[in-house]
């Protein structure tokens, strides 16, 4: 019975540790990502950084949004006033021209040339 529970135990945790994951990709529309991260974490930085290099590596453009909110996350573009003032980060990231900029909602970053309104 111990044998069988360890082996249940070592099947479960690595589904949990995904299902515990900060953040989520929701969908692509065109060239542009939508992430999902948790609300309780959304003013952890790190984790927006986290999912920019996973959704980004060897990419030469990569845009991603985020929210906090799932359900404001857009399922078409243009997106509703509502959905981009839920917004709370972007990531732009343009390999031609060098281009790459992290903006925040201004409830993050408080900080006129990095964030956004």
């Amino acid at each position: 019975m111990k044998a069988l529970s360890f082996i249940l135990l070592c099947f479960l945790l690595p589904s949990t540790a995904i299902a515990s994951e900060p953040w989520r990709h929701i969908r692509t529309i065109g060239m542009i990502q939508m992430v999902v991260v948790d609300k309780a974490q959304y003013k952890n930085q790190d984790i927006y950084r986290l999912a920019i290099g996973k959704l980004c590596a060897g990419k030469n453009f990569c845009y991603v949004l985020f929210w906090s909110d799932e359900k404001l996350i857009p399922t078409k573009m243009p997106m509703t006033d509502a959905q981009a003032k839920a917004m709370v980060a972007n990531w732009t990231y343009n390999g031609n021209t060098g281009h790459r900029q992290l903006l925040w909602s201004c409830s993050i970053v408080n900080d006129p040339t990095q964030c956004f309104r």
